[in-house]
């Protein structure tokens, strides 16, 4: 994270009109900020075994899974205020 002590920036550097090590592109971002994960997941499986005689066997099984993972839209914290580059909230 471009975590700075004079701001939350990132600068990218190019040549421009000939010149090198110039800056060309300034990034800003406006920390700290909550970033929840969140995911749910519902697994079940059965399984059976049945034996005919003493030659034939029958196996069943049974499998079912859901999974939804997702990020929410980042928030700032609560208690922080505005950022150099961002307005409060």
């Amino acid at each position: 994270m471009p975590n700075h002590p004079a701001g939350n920036y990132q600068i990218t550097y190019d040549v421009s009109a000939g010149v090198a090590h110039q800056p060309v592109e300034i990034q800003t971002f406006n920390f700290p900020i909550y970033q929840p994960n969140r995911s749910r997941n519902v697994n079940a499986y059965l399984s059976d075994r049945w034996e005919i005689g003493k030659r034939m066997t029958i196996q069943l099984g049974l499998r079912f899974d859901r999974d939804h993972a997702y990020i929410p839209p980042l928030t700032r914290l609560r208690d922080s205020l505005a950022g150099r580059h961002v307005p409060a909230v």
